[in-house]
């Protein structure tokens, strides 16, 4: 080193053009920001028009026109399925499956009615 000093190019802010120029950053941030909500907005799907108070009573209404009808349907089939067991399976078999009871007598009274 010959003494030679080489001067700094870098300029030092004062306080307040430090405080200006965050100023004009958190400006334009906030500006970004809005804008890219307004394209949100823009771009958001609308939500369909609510249905009819009547419209939704009749869908309402069909829908339990036709589960009712099923659960019917359903509940008919297993009942023929019972029956076809009962008129063709043997007692035992019955028993067995947990149709049917067999071997009980009924007493009028016993411990059960309070003696």
């Amino acid at each position: 080193p010959t003494g030679v000093s080489f001067a700094s190019p870098v300029r030092t802010q004062t306080i307040s053009e430090r405080k200006k120029e965050i100023s004009r950053e958190e400006r334009k941030a906030a500006a970004a920001a809005e804008q890219g909500a307004a394209e949100a907005v823009v771009n958001t799907p609308r939500l369909a028009r609510p249905v009819a108070r009547d419209e939704l009573v009749d869908l309402v209404e069909t829908y339990r026109r036709r589960m009712l009808h099923m659960l019917r349907l359903e509940e008919a089939s297993q009942e023929e399925a019972v029956m076809s067991k009962l008129r063709k399976w043997t007692k035992d078999d019955l028993e067995r499956e947990g149709l049917s009871v067999g071997g009980l007598m009924a007493q009028p009274s016993g411990e059960l009615y309070g003696e």
